[in-house]
Order: structure tokens, then sequence, then C-alpha cells
């Protein structure tokens, strides 16, 4: 006997499993809001790539490992450093690659901590918009490697991700090149800088 599948059924349970994880996100410290959608074909595409940049068994990507175990405050004050980030913030999660979970708060190092205990890993995979940036931490039998990157607008279209297509001047679009990377490579020589200096935690960057 065989049954045919039912998508909105599907979508029905998807968004129930998805807003009851939610509502665990809800009650963590320092958030003020969480909210659930479905993720749509064309929504987060460059979030998406990175993505699997990250989870790839051959990934081909540049970040920082650190063999375990780990202090969770200094993992904190690694995230919340490459982000330039620590009270008030906006964030997005996907779940199961169909949904889309987005979180506000007023302390993204209480977020940080009460997710990493209500988990039990350090497992993390965070999506930002204006900038576009992802960070993931990957938790592994030995080490953890954390990975973050910006997107740098390059054409004169770009299409966001709320959905509104903007139009950038060649100037306009050189300085954002220019304030991406200069504010990129300032951050990830205070972490280098900040890693060298640290003796706590071991991390290096690979």
């Amino acid at each position: 006997m065989t049954f045919e599948r039912n998508p909105i059924l599907e979508e029905k349970l998807l968004l129930l499993r998805a807003r009851k994880y939610a509502n665990s996100l809800a009650s963590l410290d320092g958030v003020d809001a969480v909210s659930v959608s479905l993720l749509k074909e064309d929504d987060f595409l460059w979030h998406r790539q990175e993505m699997r940049k990250t989870y790839a068994i051959d990934r081909e990507i540049e970040g920082i490992v650190y063999p375990l175990p780990v202090n969770a405050d200094d993992l904190i004050q690694q995230i919340t450093g490459l982000l330039d980030l620590s009270d008030q913030f906006s964030c997005y999660f996907f779940y199961e690659g169909a949904c889309i979970i987005t979180i506000n708060g007023n302390s993204f190092r209480k977020f940080l901590m009460s997710f990493f205990e209500m988990q039990q890993t350090y497992d993390l995979g965070l999506i930002f918009i204006n900038p576009d940036r992802i960070l993931t931490v990957d938790d592994g039998e030995y080490d953890l490697f954390i990975y973050h990157n910006c997107a740098v607008p390059m054409n004169d279209d770009v299409l966001h991700t709320d959905g509104k297509d903007r139009h950038y001047s060649p100037f306009i679009r050189g300085i954002s090149i220019l304030v991406n990377t200069v504010g990129m490579a300032f951050y990830l020589g205070l972490s280098y800088v900040s890693l060298s200096s640290s003796t706590s935690m071991g991390g290096a960057w690979v």
C-alpha cells in the first residue's frame, strides 16, 4: 500500500515543528520576540550558499579553530567581537532548510549563553542582514570551527533579502566595497591579535 505525498499537510507539520522550536528560543535570556515564516525559493540566496560552504565535508574556507574544551565566556567574546555585536540584535535561523526563524533581542551575549546551555552544544548558524553576513560554529569531536563572512555587493542591481531591488551607482558601489573590505580586515585583524595573545583558548586561523 502506497501513500501520496500531501504537500499542504507536510507544510503544516513543518510549521508546527518550527514554531515549537521558536517557542523554546523565545524563552531564552536576552530575547524580546521570535517569529516564524516559510522560506521562499529566492530568499536569503547568498546566505544559503555560504551555509553550504561551512557544512561541506571537504570545506575549503578559512576560519578559526579552537581545540576542545572551550570556555563558553571566551567563545562568546570571540563571536561578539567578530560581529561587533553585544546588546540589541536581530538575526535569523534556517529551520530544516524550509523555514526562517527571526529573533529580535536586547542582549546578544545573554542570548548566546542561554542558547548554548539549552542546546548542550556549541553548534550555531546565524544569519544577519544590513549588512548581509553569516556566522557559524561547528562543534566537532576535537575542536570548534568558527566561520564569519560578509557579503559585498559587486553588481549594480543587488537583490536584498527583503525582496527589494536596489540600484547602486559605480561610486556608491565602490564605497560599499571599500567599507566592507576595510571593516572585515579590521575585525579579522582584531580577532587574530586577540587570538595570538590568548592562552586560555589556544585558537588558530586555518
